[in-house]
Parts: structure tokens; C-alpha cells; sequence
């Protein structure tokens, strides 16, 4: 993974973005139905919702990571976050309770 070092810092800043909040958004946007696939809609509002200083800092560090790199982190993040919170880690199958 090209952003390997960005690990902990990422998971730090979905951490910050308590469980009840992040079902609650997740409810929202199943109810509004905008979305091609929810997972990759989710861990990017998890990435948008890290505060705009702190998302600079990451992008600045990393300056030559595309929206693929990026993308791939935000995966690993969204498991692990996902993983320490007991939430299904495919969000469709939640989607359909």
C-alpha cells in the first residue's frame, strides 16, 4: 500500500467520529438513496469529515497519492473501524435490515 504510513493517522481520525453518529449518517444516506455503492460513499464522508487542517496536512505530506491511493486507504481504514465497532464491514447487507 503506497500510503502505509498514513495508517494510524487515518484510523485515528475515523476514531474521532463516535459509532452512534456514523450509523446515524449511515441510516441517512441509505434513507436518501444517492449513492452507486455505499461502502466507498461512506469511507469517503469519513475522510470528508476529518477537519479540513488535519485533511491538508495529510494531503500535503502525501502529494503525489491519487484518488486510487487514497481510496485504498480509506478501505483498510473503514475495515478496521468497522471491525472495532461490531458494524457488518459490507455496508450493503446493513442497508437491508
Amino acid at each position: 500500500m503506497k500510503l502505509e504510513h498514513e495508517k494510524d493517522f487515518m484510523y485515528i481520525e475515523f476514531s474521532r467520529i463516535p459509532k452512534e453518529d456514523f450509523l446515524e449518517h449511515l441510516d441517512n444516506v441509505i434513507k436518501e438513496g444517492k449513492y452507486k455503492d455505499l461502502d466507498k460513499r461512506m469511507r469517503w464522508d469519513m475522510y470528508w469529515a476529518i477537519p479540513s487542517t488535519k485533511r491538508m496536512a495529510f494531503v500535503d505530506r502525501n502529494k503525489d497519492a491519487t484518488d486510487s491511493h487514497i481510496d485504498t486507504l480509506l478501505k483498510y481504514t473503514m475495515k478496521r473501524y468497522l471491525e472495532n465497532r461490531n458494524i457488518p464491514t459490507r455496508l450493503e447487507s446493513y442497508a437491508k435490515h
